[in-house]
């Protein structure tokens, strides 16, 4: 979390213009799609973005790791509220082609056991075509749906918002 607030706290702060880079674009997009489970820590998503920039397929992998998880919506149940994301990835590929990618941001992003919750919070460290050199960064917010029955495969939907900065 204290990462997250450090980024938007220099993207609110100090222009694009100031930081050496040019135009900002807003995120601001809902998401629907599907969590893959292929162990206890490890996730593949494949979810749809409609919104600003554009529409859009985000696929990624993670680990998560159970941990108490203060300073979140997660209810307190014990030592281990739920997983923290670390390691994960993220590529977003709009329909016109061009794409950005990040890395996650681990003290902003986890999965509440007790609650059908996650967060995941990106930094954006590139991009292609019409995001050619992006940074800033992306946060999704979710609502998941679990099938107990199987659990091999979790339905969400959910808000992404942020900023991405072009050179």
């Amino acid at each position: 979390m204290k990462q997250l607030l450090i980024i938007i706290a220099v993207l609110l702060v100090l222009p694009a213009s100031a930081l050496g880079k040019g135009k900002v674009i807003d995120i601001d997009m809902t998401v629907s799609g599907t969590v893959l489970h292929v162990s206890d820590v490890r996730t593949f998503y494949d979810v749809n973005l409609k919104g600003t920039p554009g529409s859009a397929n985000a696929r990624g992998a993670g680990d998560g790791y159970p941990s108490d998880l203060p300073g979140t919506p997660c209810p307190d149940i014990g030592p281990f509220d739920g997983l923290r994301l670390d390691p994960a990835q993220i590529n977003v590929v709009f329909n016109d082609g061009s794409m950005f990618y990040g890395k996650i941001i681990v003290n902003d992003s986890y999965v509440c056991f007790a609650a059908p919750l996650a967060r995941a919070s990106y930094e954006i460290v590139g991009g292609t075509g019409r995001f050619e050199g992006a940074v800033g960064y992306i946060v999704i917010d979710l609502e998941t749906y679990p099938i107990e029955a199987a659990r091999l495969a979790t339905p969400e939907t959910g808000y992404a918002y942020g900023e991405i900065i072009l050179p």
